[in-house]
């Protein structure tokens, strides 16, 4: 681990490094939500990043909590970080994911939806109504 807490997984996610990340959540015993000292997990850490390719590979292996917060200032989960910052594909992932909170707050209250709202992000306002 890096002094900032930071895991292998973690290191891959913010790299973009889609096979690694891959083979490392392939891996026995390998806990796809632990996070850094900030709270981010190797799942958060990707959609901050807009790593698309990451978020796909971790949601594969269908054991990662979806609706974990970081302990950062806003308190973003994966879905409310991707939808504030404009990401329509990764909002989409998310929400095909089972056990997803799609009326998870973050520290101020906003779901996805209305942070999509209020940046103007109209492609995923439209894909939360359909």
């Amino acid at each position: 681990m890096g002094s900032d807490g930071s895991t292998p997984l973690i290191l891959a996610s913010m790299t973009g490094s889609d096979d690694v990340v891959l083979f490392l959540t392939g891996i026995e015993g390998v806990d796809v939500d632990l996070a850094n000292k900030s709270g981010q997990t190797a799942l958060y850490i990707a959609v901050a990043k807009r790593h698309a390719g990451v978020v796909k590979a971790i949601l594969s292996r269908r054991r990662v909590d979806v609706n974990r917060r970081s302990r950062e200032r806003d308190r973003h989960t994966p879905l409310t970080l991707a939808s504030y910052t404009g990401q329509c594909n990764i909002v989409q992932l998310l929400l095909e994911m089972e056990g997803i909170d799609i009326n998870g707050r973050n520290i101020l209250g906003q779901t996805a939806l209305e942070l999509a709202v209020q940046e103007g992000h109209q492609d995923i306002v439209e894909l939360w109504l359909q």
